[in-house]
């Protein structure tokens, strides 16, 4: 299954914030998701993605900002 080639919409985003929770919870099980949110920006044409994790036995969440976008 793939969303690369659909739409920048509300449904996409929560297509894509479900594909990045399995991929970090299968990956990567040293990983606590505290935050996970992907908004769509439909006028600009990208995805902003934020994720707090918790890793291994650290108290503070390490956080990560992106901006996902088709390049042309």
């Amino acid at each position: 299954d793939t969303i690369l080639f659909e739409p920048i919409t509300s449904l996409t985003a929560s297509m894509l914030e479900t594909e990045i929770r399995n991929v970090i919870n299968n990956y990567e099980p040293r990983a606590t998701i505290q935050t996970l949110k992907v908004t769509p920006d439909e006028i600009r044409n990208f995805m902003s993605v934020y994720i707090e994790v918790f890793i291994g036995n650290n108290t503070t969440p390490t956080a990560v900002n992106l901006i996902l976008q088709r390049s042309r």
